[in-house]
C-alpha cells in the first residue's frame, strides 16, 4: 500500500509505536495524521474528517481493536492512510533530550527573536545561580539550579509573568494560574530519585522548552501556545522519558510532545489541540533528530504528539490540522534557532 499523504505526516501527527487508543467523541479534523505501528484501540462515535484530509495509518503489521468500530469514516481514513514502518521522532527521544539537556545546561538556548546563530558553542546569555531551592524572587537571563524541589510560584518575577529564566532541578512544580514565557524547565536525575515537572491548573505557557527525566505532568483548564492556526511555528518542547499526563479543557498549539514513558496520556475533556496538516507536496523539511549545525538542538519543525509505548486518547477531544502556509516552513524555524534568554 502507498505511505501515508505527504510520505511522513506520521511524524507531524498524532503516533505511537505501539498502541494507540482513541477512546469516543473525539474530532480529528482538517487533515491531522493518525499512526499506530502496533495497535490501533478504536473507541466509539469519533469523528474522521477525511474529505480535509484526514488520515489514519498502521504498521504493516499492525491489529485494528474492536474489528469493526462504530465511527464516521473511520474505514475511509484508514484506507488513505496506507502503512508505515519507519521511524518514529520519539525513538530517538534519549539523543533528543541528551542534546537538549547539554544546550541547557551550558547556556546555549535561545528564546524568543534571537539573531540567528552562525557557529556551534554559542556563548551563553543566561547566569548561573545554584542553591537547595528558589529565592523567592527571580531575575530575567537567570540560570537558577535548584538541588532540591524547584516551586515556581505566580508572583515571583515583576507583572506576575515568569520570563527569561531558565530553571533546573531534580522537581518542578509550577503554581496554578502562573504565567510563563521565555522558560527553560528541565527535571534532571542527578538531585535524586523521581525526577517530575508537575504544571498546575489554569497555567499559560509559550515560547519554553519543558524536559523531564520522569514525569511530566499538565494541569487543566491551561492556554499553550497561540491557541490557533494563526501561527504553526513550533513555540512548546515538552520531552519527557517517564508518563504525560495532560489533563482536561486545555489549548494547545504550536508544540513538540514526545514521551518514551509507559503512556502519553491526553484525558477526557474538551481540549482544543492543533496540528501542523502535513500534506503531499509541501516543501518543509519534516521533523528530525538530526542536529542542527549551528545550535546542536535536533530539527524539529513540525508539532507533534508522539508516544513510544502507548498514546491514549480519551473522550471529547479535538484535534484540528494547521496548513503550513506559504513556502512552507523555513529554515529560521527550527527548533533552538529562535530561543535566546533576554528582555
Amino acid at each position: 500500500a502507498p505511505g501515508p499523504p505527504g510520505g511522513d505526516c506520521v511524524n507531524e501527527g498524532l503516533a505511537s509505536a505501539d498502541i494507540l487508543q482513541t477512546q469516543q467523541d473525539n474530532d480529528f479534523l482538517d487533515g491531522v495524521c493518525l499512526y499506530a505501528r502496533e495497535t490501533l484501540q478504536e473507541g466509539e462515535q469519533n469523528f474522521y474528517d477525511v474529505d480535509n484530509g484526514t488520515t489514519i495509518a498502521l504498521g504493516s503489521d499492525a491489529t485494528i481493536e474492536p474489528n469493526n468500530p462504530n465511527s464516521e469514516n473511520f474505514d475511509e481514513a484508514v484506507d488513505a492512510g496506507g502503512t508505515y514502518d519507519g521511524e518514529l521522532l520519539v525513538e530517538s527521544l534519549d539523543s533528543i533530550i541528551a542534546d537538549f539537556e547539554f544546550n541547557i545546561e551550558n547556556g546555549n538556548f535561545h528564546l524568543d527573536d534571537a539573531p540567528d546563530i552562525t557557529a556551534a558553542g554559542y556563548p551563553p546569555y543566561a547566569t548561573p545561580e545554584s542553591s537547595d531551592k528558589l529565592p523567592d524572587s527571580l531575575e530575567s537571563g537567570k540560570i537558577y539550579i535548584a538541588t532540591d524541589t524547584a516551586d515556581i510560584k505566580k508572583d515571583m518575577m515583576p507583572g506576575g509573568v515568569i520570563k527569561n529564566v531558565a530553571i533546573i532541578a531534580g522537581k518542578i512544580t509550577v503554581e496554578s494560574d502562573t504565567v510563563l514565557d521565555n522558560v527553560v524547565l528541565l527535571a534532571k536525575d542527578n538531585f535524586g530519585p523521581d525526577p517530575e515537572v508537575d504544571i498546575g491548573s489554569s497555567v499559560t505557557m509559550d515560547n519554553a522548552i519543558v524536559v523531564s527525566n520522569g514525569d511530566l505532568k499538565i494541569g487543566s483548564n491551561g492556554f499553550f501556545g497561540s491557541g490557533s492556526c494563526a501561527s504553526t511555528r513550533v513555540t512548546l518542547f515538552w520531552l519527557a522519558h517517564g508518563r504525560i499526563t495532560i489533563q482536561s479543557n486545555n489549548e494547545i498549539s504550536n508544540m513538540i510532545i514526545l514521551g518514551d514513558g509507559d503512556m502519553v496520556d491526553i484525558q477526557s475533556s474538551s481540549s482544543n489541540i492543533y496540528l501542523t496538516a502535513a500534506t503531499e507536496g509541501q516543501p518543509a523539511p519534516s521533523n528530525s533528530a538530526a542536529p542542527h549545525p549551528s545550535t546542536g538542538y535536533p530539527m524539529l519543525v513540525r508539532p507533534t504528539i508522539q508516544a513510544e509505548n502507548e498514546l491514549t486518547i480519551q473522550s471529547g477531544n479535538t484535534f484540528t490540522g494547521c496548513p503550513l502556509g506559504p513556502g512552507g516552513a523555513s529554515d529560521s524555524q527550527m527548533a533552538g534557532r529562535s530561543f535566546r534568554l533576554v528582555d
